[in-house]
């Protein structure tokens, strides 16, 4: 195995992206033959393995070979997937010799020494050893080069019988053409036939995405079923993670308003609107058509929480102390917001356009001082910024017209029930 690694320029001094230079260099080495060439860009942080692997797992060889087929035809144009291969495309044809065995007993050859013979003859077999100063050499006996390759050749050897006798290979069986499967992968006591494949020009989610939408189509015999592993994998532990960071802050958050204020009513009415805020998460992602990345969408739902709690914090705050100094609850919410207005309004103005050039992909390059339009790496934070702006956009709507709605209605319940009374100053 050799490699070959190609630095690029920076994207200010070339007018090609790199993955068109892939996607040439990939065409121009298909057809060399006996080489398996992969063409890829060097992993960004820990291996996570391929951005697609699809597993087929079941018991019989050829119908995970007929079933790889399948799939391989249904995945084969799925934008962004390159380098896509089957581990039974490793496997290479083999020569085999099928002795006769009937006729080997009665010409008094076993068929272990046959093995042996042709061993020997193809492979060689070290007779000694001679050493040349300080170095030692292996004596290896086998046939010349040219009588390696012949089929013809090799039938014409003569193989020793237990009479003393040389009798011809010829005599003992046939040379026939058969395809190795090479390495046997079993899961669970169970074979497994591997599909493996890179993304190129689009995230690995939205290339993996298309990969499953296709494969669920694809027909399984009983007691065959499909995997997906490699980056699918890593995703899912990701899911996982993000998903108790996420409940783990919520959880937090909560703790901490509670003791600050002393009362239920906030804290509920901020963490509603926290979860409500995801929904402008998921509007930035349609409107743009982009899809839920896990690691990069779920690291702003978790930023946008923290930006949205702090204005909630802002306008509810200045809610009790105006009710405090003896306002109205409607009087005092009104205030709040009209007070409070510009803070919020200022907060999330400033946060999104400090985004916008993530999102945008625009940046200033200092080293050349000149204006990029667009990075090879801005589609990996496109989705983290979009996610925060929309997400923010709509979760200040939410403060300024929902919170202090819904404060309000709280807080003539509770007058209502009998359970309102003075409030401590904040």
């Amino acid at each position: 195995m050799a490699n070959i690694t190609i630095k690029f320029l920076d994207f200010l001094e070339r007018n090609r992206p790199s993955t068109e230079v892939m996607k040439d260099i990939r065409v121009a080495l298909a057809d060399i033959a006996g080489a398996e060439i992969k063409v890829g860009q060097e992993e960004m942080g820990p291996p996570t393995g391929a951005a697609v692997t699809v597993r087929l797992v079941g018991q019989e060889f050829r119908v995970l070979e007929e079933l790889s087929t399948r799939a391989k035809n249904l995945i084969l144009d799925v934008p962004g997937l390159v380098n896509l291969r089957s581990d039974l495309e490793a496997t290479r044809p083999e020569i085999v010799f099928d002795p006769d065995r009937q006729r080997a007993v009665q010409l008094g050859v076993n068929t272990a020494v046959i093995g042996n013979f042709l061993k020997t003859a193809i492979f060689g077999m070290k007779v000694g050893s001679y050493r040349q100063f300080n170095d030692e050499y292996d004596i290896t006996v086998r046939l010349p080069e040219p009588q390696r390759s012949s089929l013809e050749d090799l039938m014409r050897l003569h193989v020793p019988n237990n009479f003393g006798a040389a009798v011809p290979l010829s005599s003992l069986g046939e040379f026939s053409y058969k395809g190795g499967f090479g390495n046997i992968t079993r899961i669970d006591e169970k074979r497994v036939v591997t599909l493996t494949g890179d993304s190129e020009g689009r995230l690995p989610e939205m290339v993996l995405a298309d990969v499953e939408q296709r494969l669920a189509g694809l027909e399984l015999p009983a007691g065959y079923e499909l995997r997906y592993a490699g980056e699918k994998e890593e995703q899912d532990k990701a899911v996982a993670f993000l998903s108790r960071a996420f409940l783990y802050a919520l959880l937090a958050i909560v703790l901490i308003l509670v003791a600050q204020f002393n009362t239920l009513t906030v804290p509920v009415i901020i963490m509603f609107t926290v979860t409500m805020s995801t929904i402008g998460v998921f509007i930035g992602l349609l409107v743009n058509h982009m899809p839920f990345i896990v690691i990069m969408t779920g690291i702003g739902v978790i930023s946008l929480a923290g930006v949205v709690v702090n204005n909630g914090i802002v306008l509810l705050d200045y809610t009790r102390q105006l009710e405090a100094r003896g306002l109205g609850l409607v009087e005092a919410a009104h205030e709040a917001g009209v007070t409070r207005l510009r803070p919020v309004l200022l907060t999330a103005v400033t946060t999104i356009l400090g985004l916008v050039p993530m999102a945008t992909g625009i940046s200033f390059d200092f080293r050349h001082m000149k204006w990029a339009l667009k990075s090879e790496s801005s589609q990996w934070w496109e989705n983290l910024a979009i996610s925060v702006i929309f997400g923010l956009a709509f979760a200040t709507m939410l403060t300024l017209v929902f919170v202090p709605t819904l404060y309000v209605s709280m807080g003539r319940f509770r007058l209502g029930s009998g359970r309102g009374g003075p409030r401590p100053e904040a």
